[in-house]
């Protein structure tokens, strides 16, 4: 599953990265059917061995917002809250402990 990617997402992580955006899009994502970007493969290319992300301080919002469950209403996001519950145990416990499993 991979999040989508916004124009400041690419902004700053090809500014971290040393890339232009155009090289950071060529060389890592894909735009998907309603024109956000993904990365093209998985897991995620700045996943490192031991799990830990090499570009943790210039992540995409939507890792920096994972598993999005501290959102005010975050019961209006269900259909991706109810993906994160198949990849995420934290998702997983905090709809066990709101009944919602």
């Amino acid at each position: 599953m991979s999040p989508g990617i916004t124009d400041t997402d690419i902004q700053r992580l090809s500014k971290h990265l040393k890339l232009k955006p155009s090289q950071l899009v060529e060389q890592y994502f894909t735009l998907d059917s309603d024109g956000l970007y993904m990365f093209t493969q998985s897991p995620c290319p700045f996943l490192m061995p031991d799990n830990y992300c090499s570009v943790y301080e210039y992540r995409p919002r939507a890792c920096r917002e994972y598993p999005h469950t501290d959102r005010r209403r975050f019961e209006q996001l269900t259909r991706i809250t109810k993906e994160n519950v198949s990849v995420c145990p934290a998702v997983y416990h905090i709809l066990k402990k709101l009944h919602y499993t």
